[in-house]
């Protein structure tokens, strides 16, 4: 049993789109010469209060894996390593304001129904997965969530580049996988 936190403070990023698609090939490779009867060994869990992943799998007949809103959900999210048949669990996150940035005391997640959520899956998190978009906007709100909140807690992450369009050139691609590099994070 995995635990995968999609996570950034920065909303827009792609947080919901990677966990949903994450999820489906997983299954499909998962379930590939699997009784189509059977059930899904994979779950993607959005704690993002407006619920976009859930919103779009809504959309879809016939879904390779299951699919839970569950930001109110405290208890069930402690438990989301001990899901009976799931073998991968890929948790969509809501983006964040940290209020009291200047303070280095303060938990960078917050306070609230929804830092709760956060502060949960990544208790149980396996790995995190880190969007990052081809703009200087998400640079900033991206470090401050690998300095302040991944690495204190000591959890593996992996650095995705998200968004980029081929069509644009390269220079912003280079540009960012260089910061990410600079920084010294896993790519």
């Amino acid at each position: 049993m995995a635990v995968h936190v999609v996570l950034n403070q920065k909303g827009g990023v792609g947080k919901s789109t990677i966990a949903v698609n994450l999820a489906a090939v997983t299954a499909d490779v998962l379930n590939h010469d699997d009784d189509p009867d059977a059930s899904s060994p994979v779950a993607a869990v959005s704690v993002d209060p407006q619920g976009s992943a859930v919103w779009w799998a809504a959309r879809i007949n016939d879904l390779p894996f299951h699919i839970v809103q569950a930001h109110d959900d405290l208890d069930g999210l402690k438990r989301l390593g001990e899901l009976p048949g799931i073998a991968h669990v890929y948790v969509d996150t809501p983006g964040w304001i940290d209020l009291q940035a200047g303070d280095d005391t303060a938990d960078p997640l917050g306070r609230g129904p929804a830092a709760d959520a956060l502060r949960v899956v990544l208790d149980v998190a396996d790995t995190v997965i880190v969007p990052i978009e081809t703009e200087p906007l998400s640079f900033d709100p991206t470090a401050r969530t690998i300095t302040k909140v991944i690495e204190p807690r000591g959890i593996p992450y992996t650095v995705v580049i998200n968004n980029w369009d081929a069509r644009d050139g390269s220079h912003d691609l280079d540009e960012t996988k260089e910061f990410v590099k600079a920084n010294g994070w896993p790519l």
